[in-house]
């Protein structure tokens, strides 16, 4: 654990930042949202909810005052490029994006979980969880598929 900002600052310089999208913008995602803005070598590129306002709240809270609504995944790339950042409604976003190279669920529905895992996976996203249901009843099954996909699965305890 010891390095991690030295590894994320040296990553910045090099690839530029890991490209993060983060669906559920409530409490887990919302603080994500404002931990990755704070972070060295992370960028929360696109946020995701059902609630549209509250993605977009969610990065205007962690203060990123313009912030773009997109529909399709080159609306999202083309607007990344841009250095700016992204809200909608639509999960697949989070998947189809070629630029995103992290999708963090935190939409804390364990069914909304199973597709969002699956699909990230399957499009061979890095996938970290913030469901802990969803983590109990199939994570060993995401972390087989994860692990021959060549991606990397992580569940994150709420507590931490």
């Amino acid at each position: 654990m010891f390095g991690i900002n030295d590894a994320l600052c040296e990553r910045e310089l090099q690839k530029g930042p890991i490209r993060v999208a983060i669906i559920g913008a409530g409490t887990m995602g919302g603080y994500m949202v404002h931990q990755l803005v704070t972070a060295k070598g992370m960028n929360p590129n696109i946020v995701i909810d059902v609630n549209v306002e509250r993605a977009k709240s969610a990065l205007t809270n962690a203060g990123i005052a313009e912030s773009v609504f997109c529909h399709t995944p080159a609306e999202v790339a083309a607007t990344i490029k841009e250095g700016k950042h992204v809200y909608s409604g639509l999960a697949e976003l989070a998947w189809t994006t070629p630029e995103i190279d992290v999708v963090v669920e935190a939409t804390g529905n364990p069914f909304v979980y199973a597709n969002i895992a699956f699909n990230s996976i399957f499009k061979k996203k890095h996938l970290v969880s913030f469901n802990v249901e969803g983590d109990v009843v199939i994570g060993h099954i995401l972390k087989m598929f994860a692990d021959n996909a060549g991606v990397v699965y992580t569940a994150m305890s709420p507590a931490l």
